[in-house]
């Protein structure tokens, strides 16, 4: 995807300039892994990937450095349905965080699923992921519940955070 297909209102990130973000396909699987499996105490398997690609709500937004060979740094998966956005899954490579390569997918998310009439998103987050609750908190993310027992590994409860659009 270039630049000008994003969203008119996107405000992106500084590093915006130096990503390639893109629609993420089947193709992209082993790559996804490869950060999936470095960034989870519970990494998501190849099939559930899969079913994100077979999936008409779910769409995976990538980024990767410099061009579309570059590494791949990060990714998204969103779901869209009805007036809600639902974040999936985001990640960005442990070497490169801090760049903000995950406030740019989430930004570009956000704008498409306004753009797609969303009224609101929703996440799970572990208690203990300070960085990612920082970031959510930042896109205007709030706490509304938790759902006890939701992660195994280690054993934790889920913060079940929305934003409005």
């Amino acid at each position: 995807m270039e630049p000008s297909q994003w969203p008119a209102q996107f405000s992106p990130p500084d590093i915006f300039d130096r990503l390639h973000l893109f629609i993420l396909g089947e193709k992209d699987i082993d790559d996804i892994l490869a950060i999936e499996q470095v960034s989870f105490s519970e990494p998501w398997s190849k099939d559930l990937f899969a079913m994100e690609f077979s999936t008409p709500l779910s769409l995976g937004i990538g980024a990767r450095m410099g061009n579309e060979r570059g590494l791949l740094t990060g990714y998204l998966f969103l779901w869209f349905i009805m007036d809600e956005v639902q974040i999936h899954t985001i990640a960005t490579h442990p070497a490169l965080r801090g760049q903000q390569i995950a406030s740019c997918l989430l930004s570009v998310g956000l704008q498409l699923a306004r753009q797609k009439e969303a009224k609101w998103a929703s996440l799970e987050v572990r208690p203990s992921n300070l960085a990612a609750k920082k970031l959510y908190q930042k896109f205007g993310f709030y706490e509304v519940g938790r759902r006890p027992g939701y992660y195994s590994s280690p054993r934790e409860d889920a913060v079940l955070m929305n934003a409005n659009l």
